[in-house]
């Protein structure tokens, strides 16, 4: 799958979705990571379930 339109700034994708499935492409990668989230990590197989954007580990930048 991939985004053809990107049509809002918060979404709770990446919090199931891997990148096995889910394909992003440099632009849409440096777009989210401009919002906060965590697209490397999420690349790496962590999956974004703190809010959507962070990985657990990251949980004080939620609080933010």
């Amino acid at each position: 799958m991939k985004f053809k339109y990107i049509h809002t700034d918060s979404t709770m994708l990446f919090s199931y979705v891997s990148k096995d499935d889910f394909i992003l492409t440099s632009e849409q990668k440096q777009h989210f990571r401009s919002k906060g989230y965590e697209i490397d990590e999420w690349e790496q197989g962590k999956s974004l379930a703190v809010n959507g954007k962070y990985i657990i580990e990251n949980i004080s930048k939620a609080r933010e």
